[in-house]
């Protein structure tokens, strides 16, 4: 079987992509239990999740370009943007529905809101809590996490992830926790 240089390269993209993400060290928590949103951390403008670049061939020949996949914050949709090696853009598309990976900064902020949620602030202000997570969760008939919201998965485990304490879905388009005790069968009593 033969395949491009090109497949092979967006596979393996693909798949350091879906890598996990790095724990989190709770550190020293000072969680306030006012409006989650009050004070929390917008994102805005376009966050890029991951990029590469990659050649094109055509009867011209064969063009370099660089490729962005991101979510773009002010419009609240998913997009790839393609430009030159220079930075020309070639093209945008939005791709509703495209699930990318959190970035560090968004499950920063993802992690942030909940370690400050009124139902989840005491639960997760433990000594040795870590925090992971930074899966996407979309559906396109959840109220809160549809195609136009970016929910992540945010976990809090103790004993090097072992014993889950407490597990939610941050919706980081509008800067809040859309699921506090999501899945509770998964968490320890």
């Amino acid at each position: 079987m033969k395949f491009r240089r090109s497949t092979v390269l967006l596979a393996s993209i693909a798949l350091a992509a879906c890598a996990a993400g790095p724990v989190r060290d709770a550190g020293p928590l000072h969680p306030a239990h006012d409006a989650e949103s009050a004070s929390s951390p917008a994102l805005s403008g376009f966050v890029v999740a991951h990029a590469f670049h990659h050649e094109v061939k055509s009867a011209g020949g064969v063009q370099r370009q660089f490729v962005e996949h991101g979510w773009d914050y002010d419009r609240a949709v998913a997009v790839e943007r393609i430009s030159t090696p220079e930075g020309m853009l070639i093209a945008r598309t939005d791709k509703p529905g495209l699930i990318l990976r959190a970035t560090d900064r968004e499950l920063d902020v993802a992690v942030d809101l909940v370690r400050r949620h009124p139902e989840l602030a005491d639960t997760v202000a433990v000594q040795g809590a870590e925090f992971e997570g930074g899966f996407i969760h979309m559906l396109p008939d959840d109220p809160l996490c549809h195609l136009q919201s970016r929910c992540v998965y945010v976990l809090v485990s103790l004993d090097g992830g072992r014993r889950k304490i407490a597990q939610a879905l941050v919706d980081l388009q509008s800067s809040r926790v859309a699921y506090p005790r999501f899945d509770p069968v998964m968490i320890d009593d």
